[in-house]
Order: structure tokens, then sequence, then C-alpha cells
């Protein structure tokens, strides 16, 4: 392993000069520092955002980057007018918040197709979600189209929910008419493109194996090499403050509300559908169609925002918890050899380039069938895909005219957006 390799090398380097360490680590930073600071708030606030399981806080836990970032984060998701005053985020409402920190949607946060990617804003959009079933009873006057929840009703057996994970002050259930009064989560289940839990798994121990890795080779510089900082031995309190520290930031996890199907792989075929030309603040988003055709959606994920009161003790405890390791950790590295703050930075390098890459898979352009006529199926969005299911299913006829029955209005009471 890459990081093995390095931690022997260190420890075969003969005994130098602790200035030599000193003015080495002091110029890594320095060159590093205008890099982390240009990439590190985006990226934390990115990967927060996008996070919905115990093993994605875990991996974001370990060799952390942005954690003042991630405390004033969990300050405007969760915390009291008087916390988002001391930020300077007392003016802000929740739905701000809600629309750069979370996945969640909601009667003030939509998400959209804009141009290659998906963007959350405010307001109620008109967008369509669909499941097709080429295997429908030919007598169903549907004719095989259903919403989600039409579908999920229809046929319990081939989806099964899942609900969240229970913790404290998480008691609400996903009900089938809370979740129609939201627009579709397209990030979640067509914007990225999630890797295999096994992924997620290797991450999540790569981690843990270089922020342990880091710990021993504190202990080791330390106790057993006995290396000096400026020609005397580093202050008694650095290697403890050092593993405090680390400890106490890599056990704060923030968690939030996911709701998913099974992995039962279906049959049907769902579609997300966008009219174009539709107007939302000061956009104008172009016309949008994506479906699961050629790789099946494995799970259906739904995300909201948990109403229960959150009790501030908890809230002021983490922040209290992360504020004190941070410290702990700063004062530790700044008094421990040179080498431990070297070897911690290249863990958070490392880490946060793991971290990036289990969601760099994202939606193409070319993903979305309208790409190549945005202004000519305007207001033809419906005829355009009862023509395009045309062509996966033997009953035309009968798509054609239950498709040319509904109008956008229709269907966007249907899904009650």
């Amino acid at each position: 392993m890459f990081f093995t390799a390095c931690l022997l090398g260190l420890l075969t380097l003969p005994v130098v000069r602790a200035d030599g360490w000193d003015d080495f680590s002091n110029n890594l930073a320095a060159d590093l520092a205008p890099f982390l600071s240009l990439f590190g708030e985006q990226i934390t606030k990115q990967y927060l955002s996008e996070s919905i399981a115990t093993i994605d806080y875990f991996i974001f836990a370990m060799a952390p980057m942005g954690i003042l970032t991630a405390i004033v984060s969990a300050i405007r998701v969760c915390g009291s007018p008087s916390l988002r005053a001391f930020i300077g985020r007392a003016q802000e409402g929740g739905g701000v918040a809600e629309a750069e920190l979370c996945s969640s949607t909601s009667r003030d946060v939509c998400e959209l197709y804009n141009n290659g990617g998906i963007a959350r804003v405010f307001g109620r959009p008109k967008i369509l979600e669909v499941v097709y079933d080429p295997e429908h009873n030919f007598a169903d006057e549907k004719a095989g189209i259903y919403t989600f929840q039409e579908f999920i009703e229809k046929n319990p057996n081939k989806w099964t929910r899942i609900q969240p994970p229970e913790y404290p002050g998480n008691n609400e259930i996903m009900s089938d008419s809370f979740a129609e009064n939201f627009s579709p989560n397209l990030s979640l289940n067509v914007g990225i493109k999630r890797k295999p839990p096994a992924v997620f798994w290797a991450t999540a121990l790569l981690g843990l194996v270089l922020q342990i890795g880091v710990l021993v080779f504190a202990v080791l510089v330390t106790y057993y090499f006995r290396w000096e900082k400026d020609d005397i031995h580093p202050e008694s309190y650095a290697c403890p403050l050092t593993i405090i520290g680390t400890v106490l930031l890599c056990e704060q996890v923030f968690r939030r509300n996911p709701d998913s199907g099974d992995k039962n792989a279906p049959r049907e075929t769902l579609y997300w559908v966008q009219p174009g030309g539709q107007v939302l603040g000061d956009q104008v988003f172009d016309a949008f169609c994506c479906s699961d055709h050629g790789e099946p959606l494995q799970e259906y994920i739904t995300s909201w925002k948990n109403q229960v009161k959150i009790s501030q003790i908890m809230v002021w405890t983490a922040i209290g918890i992360s504020i004190t390791g941070f410290v702990m950790q700063f004062v530790g590295l700044r008094a421990i050899h040179s080498a431990v703050s070297v070897a911690q930075l290249g863990a958070t390098v490392l880490m946060s380039a793991a971290r990036a890459a289990l969601r760099m898979q994202r939606l193409k352009p070319e993903d979305n069938f309208l790409s190549q006529r945005p202004d000519e199926v305007v207001g033809h969005e419906l005829d355009w895909l009862a023509l395009r299911l045309t062509s996966l299913s033997t009953s035309s006829l009968e798509i054609l005219w239950y498709a040319w029955q509904n109008t956008w209005n229709h269907s966007h009471a249907a899904t009650h957006l």
C-alpha cells in the first residue's frame, strides 16, 4: 500500500536536523494552503449535500478536510437563531441552507436539469416522473403508464420500502401522500452514478487505516524514535493532544433522513420528463428527458428534511466537541515533530481525492434524450415520450391514445407538485 511504503520510508530515514523538517513542512503547507483554501470549502459542501448513509459520514470523518465548513454547515441546518447569528446567518431562511447543503426536496426547494447538470432552485417546478410497465394488463385504462407512487400501490411486490435508520428524534414515517408533495430527487436517482457498496466500504477502510497509521506514527516518533524538534524533545502534551484531538474530530457524524427503495431490479422503466421553456427565478430551463432503460435503477431514493425539532443540547455538544478536537489537534501538530504534520496532511489529501472519486460519474449531456432538439419539442414533450415508448412496446396505439389524452396540467396535478 502506498501509505505503508511512505511510512516505512519515513521510519528508515536517518535522524536529521529538526529545522530541516520544519522548513520542509512549512514550505509544503505554504504551497498547499492556497489549493486547500480554494477547493476545501466547496468540496466539503458538495460531499455533505450528497451524503445519505452512515458510511458516507464515516468516510468524511477519516482525515477530514473542511472541518470549520462542516461545523458552519451543521449550524446553518440544525442550529438555533442565536447560533446562526453567531456565524452571520441570522437572516438566512431554512430554504437557502437546504438548497445549498442538503439533498432533500420540499415545498421551497426543487431540482431541475440545467444545461448538463442538476440545479437546485427555489419554486414549484413542472416535472413529470412516470413508470412504464411493458407487461401491463391491456385492459388497464392507463396503458402501463403510472406515477411512481401509483406503480408502488399497484405492484407492492416489485419494490420494498426501506425506512430511514432510527436514531434519537427520528420518528417520522414517509407516507405516500407525504412523498407526493415533493418533486423528484433528480440528483440522487439520475444525476449521480452511485458506485457499488463495496467501493464505499473499501474507501472507509482506507481512511481508517490512514488515520490510525498517522496516530501510530506520531506515537513511534515521539516515544520510540524520540525525534527532536528544534534540537529538543517535543513537549509532553504534543502527542496526547494530537491523538485526542484527532479522535474527537473523527467521531462527530451528522445524519439526515433518506427513504429508499429495494434492490430488486425492476423490469419497468422510469422516465423523468421536464417541459422546456419554464422559468423559475431568472432562469429558463430547457426540455429534458431521461430514463433508466439502459441501466435499471436499483434504488429509488427520496430525501426530505426531517421536521422533528433537533435538540439544541445535541447540536451544542457536537459543535463543542468538534471545535475542541480541532483546537487540540492544531496545538498538538504544532508542538509535535513536523513529520507527523506532513503525514496528517498527506492522509487528508489522499482521503479528499478518494471522497471526490466516489461521485465522479455524473449525468452526461448526451443522457438527455432531448439535448439535440431543445426548442423543437417545447410544448410537445409528452407526444415525444409517447412516440419513444412505441418503439419499446407492441401496444403503440394504446400508448399514443393515453399520452395524447393527458396534458401537462393533468400530469402536474397527478404528481401533486
